[in-house]
């Protein structure tokens, strides 16, 4: 575990760093801090107006996407080792100035700095290799195994990555791209800034009349740890996951180099890129993806209350392989609804290969509505726009579910007992993502797990986690323990597959086997050639696993003294 190692006076480093950046470090505040009293070392102070507006806000994705010190799944604004954290009780905001509610620092990183420049990245790798500091890399918030945070850690804020000479996010398109050096045939491709989001780059495509299929929020960052840990769509089946479509990153690596990354140069780190993991092997400027025509999406929409779920498993298990070699795809959530799209099929195309599906869903009571949208955003805009809320504890666990179980009766009949068995436990919320790119063919040079090429599906187990400030460890502990006992049984139907590590269970058994499979060594050994000093370390990154909470690389007296030595 780094421990601060430094042979000049407390905070003189840091304040030469921040002098460096002309005085932009910031001092990294909980998101709630201004509605507690008590706060122990926490800066900033209780302020009445300012927690109106944050209560206001609490659950609100743009509202969070704004504050450093707020996550979209707010269990990572805590320590959850010890339960110190600086929540809101979102079932009743009021209470919150009573005891014993307190603001503590939790993950929330000490101090941070918005990235605007190369420059300022290298600066940043400087000074932790310096001093000793792990730096952690934070975009828009999302994040479900928390890499994104840590205890005394500097964090770098690519949020806001953009173009100097308009001042707005980089978003730019070019009809006959070829990577840098390469001499490739062009293609049509989207270079875009780090700080660019989803929406943003959905918005651009539909005005550009070229399609760029992302996650399902608009606010999740389109260059960072979704693109970096593999990215499924709604079109994924049909043209791959977001790493079979890049074809270039700008990237300043932890060893002080600012670099391109492609198939013709630093082949290895592209390769590492490709599905390794965000904030990994470096912090990643900008991204070139390819650009897909504009493409009509023809969409099957069934719902089913009241229903045994046991009927329509059974039914859509039996069918998946024959819906996947067709390019569907699809997002199930047993005992309420799928979506079924392709852009593949049209209207017709589909009645005639849904018909069973439409057949069975009248049978058991449901609806069934076939449509066609002209465009990727209209698609999005009518089935995936999130409407619930963000700012809640929510804990996952992944599991890809292998090809071969779809092609026998016996391996049929294990998985649909399996998922019955998973939905009689009360609160395991699934989704179930026939997202893999089993009609895509790859080039072979991503990073993922070759689990992903031979599964149909990737089911997504979900827990609530009841997490505010008089919240401790042990009921969270549980909590993560019975998510990962429920997927134990998806595992074992499934040994050989793996889980998709953007969404996975924070303590995956083998985890290095079930993200990465074969990959595994090799990313190993590209991370130390880029990142030797250790300096961009998190939790199952794939070497050290870092960030125990009360082990403050960062500590407030060096970090007070610091910044006041530059002013």
């Amino acid at each position: 575990m780094a421990l601060l190692i430094s042979s000049n006076p407390p905070g003189e480093d840091l304040a030469a760093f921040n002098h460096s950046l002309g005085g932009r470090l910031q001092h990294g505040i909980p998101f709630s801090r201004p509605c507690f009293a008590s706060a122990a070392e926490v800066l900033g102070s209780q302020n009445v107006d300012q927690c109106t507006d944050i209560i206001r806000g609490y659950l609100n994705n743009t509202v969070r996407l704004e504050a450093f010190g707020s996550y979209m799944n707010t269990e990572w604004e805590t320590c959850q080792a010890t339960g110190d954290g600086c929540l809101l009780d979102v079932s009743d905001t009021s209470v919150v100035s009573l005891p014993p509610g307190a603001c503590h620092q939790g993950s929330i990183p000490s101090i941070y700095l918005e990235i605007e420049t190369a420059s300022d990245v290298q600066k940043a790798f400087n000074f932790a290799k310096s001093s000793r500091v792990n730096i952690v890399v934070k975009n828009t918030g999302h994040d479900y195994i928390g890499r994104s945070g840590g205890p005394g850690t500097l964090a770098l804020w690519i949020g806001f990555v953009c173009d100097p000479k308009a001042n707005t996010p980089q978003i730019e398109y070019s009809e006959n791209f070829v990577p840098n050096q390469c001499h490739s045939i062009p293609e049509a491709a989207v270079t875009f800034g780090a700080g660019v989001t989803h929406g943003a780059l959905y918005d651009f495509a539909n005005r550009t009349n070229i399609t760029l299929p992302g996650g399902g929020d608009l606010t999740v960052g389109a260059a960072g740890g979704y693109l970096q840990g593999g990215g499924h769509s709604a079109v994924s089946n049909a043209y791959g996951l977001a790493v079979d479509r890049v074809l270039e990153f700008e990237i300043v690596t932890p060893d002080g180099r600012h670099l391109i990354a492609n198939n013709c140069q630093n082949t290895d780190l592209f390769f590492a890129l490709r599905g390794g993991g965000g904030g990994v092997f470096g912090v990643v400027l900008a991204v070139t993806m390819k650009a897909l025509p504009q493409f009509s999406m023809t969409t099957a929409f069934a719902t089913f209350t009241n229903v045994k779920s046991s009927q329509v498993i059974a039914f859509m298990v039996s069918n998946a392989l024959s819906y996947a070699q067709q390019g569907l795809l699809y997002y199930w959530q047993p005992g309420e609804n799928v979506i079924l799209t392709s852009p593949l099929q049209s209207v017709k195309e589909a009645e005639e290969s849904l018909d069973s599906l439409r057949q069975f869903i009248v049978s058991i009571g449901g609806t069934f509505e076939l449509s066609s949208d002209p465009s990727w955003l209209s698609f999005f805009n009518r089935f995936l726009a999130p409407t619930g809320p963000n700012g809640l504890q929510l804990i996952t666990s992944s599991r890809l579910i292998s090809t071969s179980l779809f092609s026998t009766p016996d391996g049929q009949g294990k998985l649909a007992t399996g998922l019955n068995e998973v939905l009689e436990v009360n609160g395991t919320l699934p989704i179930i993502f026939m997202v893999a790119p089993h009609f895509f063919k790859d080039d072979g040079g991503t990073s993922i797990t070759n689990a992903w090429r031979t599964s149909l599906w990737h089911v997504r187990l979900t827990l609530h986690l009841l997490f505010n400030f008089w919240t401790k460890s042990p009921p969270v502990v549980a909590t993560y323990k019975k998510l990962t006992q429920r997927m134990d049984i998806l595992r074992s139907i499934s040994p050989d597959s793996g889980a998709y590590h953007n969404e996975a269970d924070v303590y995956e058994p083998n985890f290095e086997e079930s993200f990465w499979g074969t990959n595994y060594e090799r990313l190993v050994a590209i991370k130390r050639k880029y990142d030797p000093d250790h300096l961009l370390d998190c939790w199952h990154c794939g070497m050290v696993d870092v960030h125990a909470c009360g082990a403050r690389v960062l500590t407030s007296e060096y970090i007070r003294s610091g910044l006041e030595r530059a002013k």
